[in-house]
């Protein structure tokens, strides 16, 4: 999620996160013309040592189960991954487009 807004004290982590994106974003365009896919993820909660290893619920998904579902979409773009993680996804980028920034901080 870090690629949605920015976050202090690791504003340099967000901003790799987001470049991430737009250089598959541009990728995906021009190698499309040789049917080559470009896909990039945006995980938000794994359950992983990182993170300290949490239980899984609705929001944190194991990795077992990150991975099947990511697999499953395999295709150009950038993807969250996780189904929750999509919905989070776009909420939140709804939420920036249309809130003022003090709101989204």
């Amino acid at each position: 999620m870090a690629s949605l807004a920015p976050i202090p004290t690791i504003g340099l982590y967000a901003a790799s996160k987001i470049f991430t994106d737009f250089v598959a974003w541009g990728l995906m365009y021009e190698l499309s013309k040789y049917s080559v896919d470009v896909s990039a993820w945006r995980a938000a909660g794994v359950s992983t040592n990182i993170i300290g290893n949490p239980e899984t619920n609705i929001m944190v998904a194991s990795p077992k189960r990150y991975v099947s579902e990511a697999f499953e979409k395999m295709t150009s773009g950038v993807h969250s991954g996780y189904f929750m993680h999509e919905i989070i996804h776009l909420v939140w980028t709804n939420l920036n487009d249309i809130l003022p920034i003090y709101f989204c901080q």
